[in-house]
């Protein structure tokens, strides 16, 4: 469970299976952030995914709505194509 009780720097990967082949559109490490900042990076991200539109749309909101990294990581990867892993570094 990943709580962002401090600031920390973390390591983001957003993809999708597209056609049986991973499909990585972001893949970037964030350093020195908390849950406000980290969600902002992560929509800027994925405002420049052209692919899934309707659920592009759904994975905005479920970000935009997270109390927590961890309920943001699971609800997008259970409830859109997207998938998204978060590793803490530091």
């Amino acid at each position: 469970m990943i709580v962002f009780t401090e600031i920390g720097t973390y390591s983001v990967e957003l993809f999708a299976h597209m056609n049986g082949v991973k499909k990585v559109f972001n893949r970037y490490i964030i350093e020195d952030t908390d849950l406000d900042h980290f969600k902002i990076s992560l929509l800027k991200r994925l405002g420049n995914v052209h692919h899934f539109e309707k659920e592009k749309a759904r994975a905005k909101e479920i970000v935009y709505t997270a109390k927590s990294v961890e309920e943001m990581v699971e609800l997008v990867n259970i409830e859109t194509s997207f998938g998204l892993t978060v590793r803490r570094l530091r």
